[in-house]
């Protein structure tokens, strides 16, 4: 919403303090280890958001909007493969997506083609799986939590999400800019 902020729990770790790469400080309202997911709180409101997408169909494309190592140079558009392979679903209880993402993506949204969040990515995975006797060697894997797994984590937190997108954002013009104004890059200190 236009306060409240969503991100992987993992970006929280070792982070003696969190804040905006404007500046300005955060705090955690709420952080579920199971889900792999935090929610944050900034003090300026926001004119800008994005929503979850409602279809019964799980999209399987997608791109991710994160950061490179540098915050400031500003949002990175990355295509991210949404898998469905069984053995990749038996790896997690999560969302498998297949795309190459840096630190920068830790917590990123990942949107449909309308701009609707389907995910967020949680983080990359090792190259290299056993699941009984059978090895699979997968790269450029990670895991993303799904919309439903945020929305859940949100409603048990008892934090509002709003179901209504502010007009301007559409994925298919794959504007950097509108997606600027919706995805903040976080800082860790210390």
């Amino acid at each position: 919403n236009n306060t409240d902020l969503v991100t992987a729990a993992a970006a929280l770790q070792d982070c003696a303090q969190l804040r905006l790469a404007s500046g300005e400080a955060v705090t955690v309202l709420a952080v579920d280890k199971e889900r792999g997911l935090a929610a944050l709180q900034a003090d300026r409101r926001s004119a800008h958001w994005l929503v979850f997408a409602t279809a019964d169909e799980a999209a399987r494309t997608a791109m991710a909007a994160g950061y490179g190592r540098i915050p400031r140079q500003g949002v990175t558009l990355r295509d991210a493969t949404l898998a469905n392979s069984p053995a990749l679903l038996l790896l997690d209880d999560r969302l498998p997506v297949v795309g190459t993402f840096g630190p920068g993506f830790r917590g990123a949204p990942l949107l449909d083609r309308q701009g609707q969040v389907v995910g967020a990515l949680l983080g990359a995975a090792a190259d290299g799986f056993r699941l009984g006797r059978v090895s699979i060697n997968v790269s450029n894997l990670s895991f993303a939590a799904s919309a439903q797994d945020i929305k859940a984590f949100l409603d048990t937190a008892r934090i509002a999400h709003q179901t209504t997108a502010h007009p301007g954002l559409q994925a298919s013009g794959r504007s950097t800019d509108a997606l600027a104004d919706r995805t903040v890059a976080l800082v860790c200190e210390g």
